[in-house]
């Protein structure tokens, strides 16, 4: 079940109690959504979400199309009057149930989070493989029953992430982070078109470019993952977290030199963001 933090959400510009959340998000299933971290009361890489959102709407044929500002007015207002600065907030778009496919709900309300200890970008993550993969990988849409199944693996297995393997046994992403694999000093992660290419990942790919990095856009396989130096995901909670363990396959990845490099330099990345916001 969806659960709202604080004390207020938005519906369709209206603010409203969180006695009432449960009654009017009854059920979140083939929704439109996107998650952003909030960092001192900003919005992380707010410009990007709102493009991806745009970008997820579009084939699901809704009359609706959002802006930085359609969005920015509520989210400040729901950060005051819920005395919120830092966490994860879900813009959730819903078709209207009993109306044609034009009409719409919009919903804006700060979620529960868990972002990842000091330890474990110290030491890495634990992630366990997974076959599963998404209809339509390119729209950040809501999948209930996958999304269960995989909570309820990762709390028996005490893991951080479960990374979905297709029928070809290739590893593409993460069920709720992209991959990045490291060998040879060269990096790997899944092409466009076979994942949800996280703002995060986005992020990573500039900084890549930005310091040379060789980096090739193709999966890797199940058999491939013992010649691996080091893994990385990336996501809005997470930002760059080295894996330590997949399944019974130990990397060093916390200590690698390129990973190192990268976590350093996406943070930077973070703080010119967050400097710069207006």
């Amino acid at each position: 079940m969806e659960k709202c933090v604080g004390s207020y959400f938005y519906k369709n510009h209206q603010l409203m109690p969180a006695s009432s959340f449960e009654q009017q998000l009854t059920d979140i299933s083939n929704c439109i959504y996107e998650v952003i971290r909030v960092i001192n009361g900003i919005p992380l890489f707010w410009e990007q979400h709102m493009h991806r959102l745009n970008k997820s709407i579009a084939p699901k044929l809704l009359s609706c199309d959002f802006s930085s500002s359609d969005i920015m007015k509520p989210f400040k207002e729901l950060a005051t009057v819920n005395n919120i600065a830092n966490g994860n907030i879900k813009l959730l778009i819903k078709s209207s149930s009993g109306h044609a496919l034009n009409q719409w709900d919009l919903f804006l309300y700060f979620i529960p989070h868990q972002y990842p200890k000091t330890r474990d970008y110290k030491e890495g993550v634990k992630a366990i493989l997974f076959r599963a993969e998404r209809a339509n990988p390119n729209i950040k849409a809501t999948n209930v029953d996958l999304r269960s199944v995989i909570a309820e693996q990762l709390e028996l297995r005490f893991a951080y992430e479960a990374l979905l393997v297709d029928p070809m046994g290739m590893i593409t992403e993460g069920s709720r982070s992209n991959i990045f694999w490291v060998k040879d000093q060269r990096l790997y992660t899944a092409p466009n078109n076979r994942i949800l290419p996280g703002i995060t990942r986005e992020a990573i790919v500039q900084i890549c470019m930005e310091k040379n990095y060789p980096l090739i856009e193709t999966e890797v396989s199940l058999n491939q993952l013992p010649q691996m130096d080091a893994v990385f995901l990336t996501g809005t909670s997470p930002k760059v977290l080295p894996v330590r363990i997949i399944e019974d396959q130990v990397f060093e990845s916390a200590s690698h030199p390129l990973v190192q490099d990268i976590m350093k330099a996406y943070d930077k990345m973070i703080d010119n963001y967050l400097k710069h916001f207006r």
